[in-house]
């Protein structure tokens, strides 16, 4: 058909959109997009439309072109013109975004988690305030559950000796 089709894909990282604390619950949005770009080569010498199929998938919106030439159940085609008054070139670039949410409980967050999304753009002032005071909570309620232990142990440690004593004395 003296017609080649180049195709090249690239996804770009995922990017937080949204940060927020609902309930005790931090609530993460994340965006992730990917890019097929297709380069159709045309040597007839007759102007040529190519209909490009693009897979659908469900979880992934299309983003540019905004409007495929047909759409089935499972797939999108495309028109491409390549005409040799033009080079024989043409180009297609298709785009989709697909959004993600994902939900932590507060109380099971390690201060590594929490730093990550302090420094994350999306996060406001008041999200980072309010993660700020969960850190403080949190090495609160650690330096309770550590004296709570110290003091279990001085109890434990008294306990083994009244019994060591009272079975000295009743020798």
């Amino acid at each position: 058909l003296d017609t080649d089709i180049a195709v090249s894909s690239q996804s770009s990282p995922e990017v937080i959109t949204e940060v927020k604390i609902d309930h005790g619950t931090l609530e993460a949005t994340r965006k992730l997009t990917r890019e097929h770009d297709y380069t159709v080569v045309n040597r007839s010498g007759k102007k040529r439309d190519i209909l490009i199929e693009y897979p659908k998938s469900a979880d992934w919106r299309l983003v540019s072109p905004e409007k495929p030439a047909e759409t089935t159940s499972d797939l999108y085609r495309f028109s491409v013109i390549a005409d040799p008054a033009s080079g024989g070139h043409a180009t297609l670039a298709v785009k989709e975004e697909r959004t993600l949410s994902q939900s932590y409980a507060l109380a099971n967050l390690d201060s590594g988690t929490v730093l990550f999304f302090s420094n994350q753009r999306a996060a406001s002032l008041r999200l980072k305030q309010a993660l700020a005071q969960l850190t403080e909570l949190k090495g609160a309620l650690s330096a309770l559950v550590a004296q709570r232990k110290d003091a279990q142990d001085q109890i434990d440690a008294i306990t083994r000796d009244q019994t060591r004593i009272r079975s000295n004395m009743a020798v």
